[in-house]
């Protein structure tokens, strides 16, 4: 399976100048899910997909990470982008697609995702939260759906076929739970809170 690193988005919400690059623990965002993706044996390649929102994100990957492909596409959104770079990639069958801004993300976590996609057998797999974990951790999402008479919010981490890159796709919903939990990085309080969780995690180290 190959994989993508969405790190192209603007976020206005933020307002910290481009997110991947946005120091935490004295680390871009954006080598979190690179450090992840280096380690996890599930995954053949990743792209970093880059937009006209990030240029200076592209220009740091050609230096520190040159030997990773970078994907530089028209910045018209999360899937447009997303389906130019697929095109232009060349990459077929089962895509991980993950976001720039996932410091909580692990490679134990990501292989249970992997697992839990080929056990599913559907074309698509997206992982979710409760809304009730978000709000615990004092989140508030902007993303809301319903599932099973309950409120899920996206995390930022999908499974795809591209070879059905243009068809609307069966979509497993997989829900963490607050042992696992992903947050993205959108606000300054999502910051923050990343922050706090993995302080604690290293104490515990």
């Amino acid at each position: 399976m190959d994989a993508f690193i969405m790190a192209g988005g603007r976020g206005t919400r933020l307002n910290k100048g481009e997110k991947p690059l946005l120091r935490l623990l004295g680390k871009p965002l954006i080598t979190y899910s690179i450090d992840v993706l280096k380690k996890t044996s599930l995954i053949n390649q990743f792209f970093i997909i880059t937009s006209p929102n990030t240029p200076g994100t592209a220009k740091w990957l050609a230096k520190h990470y040159p030997e990773i492909p970078v994907i530089k596409t028209p910045g018209e959104g999360y899937v447009p982008d997303m389906v130019n770079a697929v095109k232009k990639s060349g990459v077929k069958g089962a895509l991980l697609v993950i976001m720039s801004d996932l410091p909580l993300i692990t490679q134990a976590l990501l292989e249970q995702i992997i697992h839990i996609y080929k056990e599913k057998g559907t074309d698509a797999l997206s992982v979710h939260l409760p809304i009730d974990i978000c709000k615990k951790f004092g989140q508030r999402p902007d993303t809301v759906f319903h599932k099973d008479c309950e409120l899920i919010v996206p995390v930022g981490i999908n499974i795809l076929n591209v070879d059905k890159i243009d068809s609307e796709q069966e979509d497993y919903n997989y829900l963490l739970d607050e042992t696992n939990m992903i947050l993205n990085v959108n606000t300054i309080e999502d910051y923050y809170i990343c922050k706090e969780i993995l302080n604690q995690k290293k104490g515990v180290q």
